[in-house]
């Protein structure tokens, strides 16, 4: 019903266009929305409810936050925790067993396209660990719909300026990568007694993971699932 009134409007909408002024047409570059949501997309596509387009970074906090979840089936204590700034950008990601960190990755923005990025690594045998200047070359990310690949690809320029492996420090290296979220479905997600009402089900596949995941995220949260880990705190 929705689709046939849309398509009615703006037929009359051309209709009367054309009426008054000859030769005239409708050209829109973009999509064409209705009280905020996208009804008819910039490839000329009718979007309804169900087909709305998700993009993942509008999934992120706004604000300072620290998101943490926890691994569901094992004994020890795995605790995953993301950070967010004020403005809602993530500025590290890490790990720990049982009160240990197992892992940490930092990114402090200098530029518009350049940022500082460290990581210690203690997973491994051997613990590995550096500093680098990331220069971004080209970051690209896309908006799709349930039951859809959404695609984000980024080129950067690496200059290590400390590294645990001595040979590595002022080489350079560009570091091409693709992550793919396939979405599953729109759901809810119940942390506490309070229910998350804007969230996706999706496949996480990135060249750092063995296999593809299973993730959730929610709006204003972020990832709130990812495998086995699940929301535990929330600050």
């Amino acid at each position: 019903m929705f689709k046939t009134t849309l398509t009615l409007a703006i037929s009359s909408l051309i209709t009367v266009a054309s009426f008054n002024l000859s030769a005239a047409s409708l050209d829109v570059h973009g999509d064409i929305k209705i009280n905020g949501k996208t009804v008819i997309d910039n490839t000329g596509k009718f979007v309804t409810q169900d087909d709305e387009l998700i993009n993942y970074k509008a999934y992120q906090p706004t604000e300072k936050k620290l998101v943490q979840l926890k691994h569901k089936y094992a004994t020890d204590d795995f605790i995953f925790s993301f950070h967010y700034d004020e403005t809602g950008r993530e500025y590290q990601e890490d790990e720990y067993k049982n009160g240990a960190l197992k892992f940490f990755i930092k990114w402090s923005e200098t530029k518009d396209n350049q940022k500082t990025t460290e990581s210690e690594n203690y997973w491994d045998d051997v613990p590995t660990s550096y500093k680098a200047t990331d220069t971004i070359v080209l970051n690209t990310s896309n908006s799709a719909k349930i039951g859809q690949v959404l695609s984000d690809f980024s080129v950067v320029k690496r200059k290590y300026t400390e590294h645990s492996d001595s040979n590595l420090i002022n080489s350079e290296s560009d570091i091409k990568t693709v992550t793919y979220f396939t979405l599953l479905a729109k759901t809810t997600y119940d942390f506490k007694g309070e229910t998350l009402t804007d969230c996706v089900i999706y496949e996480f596949d990135a060249p750092w993971l063995q296999d593809s995941q299973l993730r959730t995220m929610c709006k204003g949260y972020g990832i709130v699932q990812m495998g086995d880990y699940e929301l535990y705190n929330v600050e």
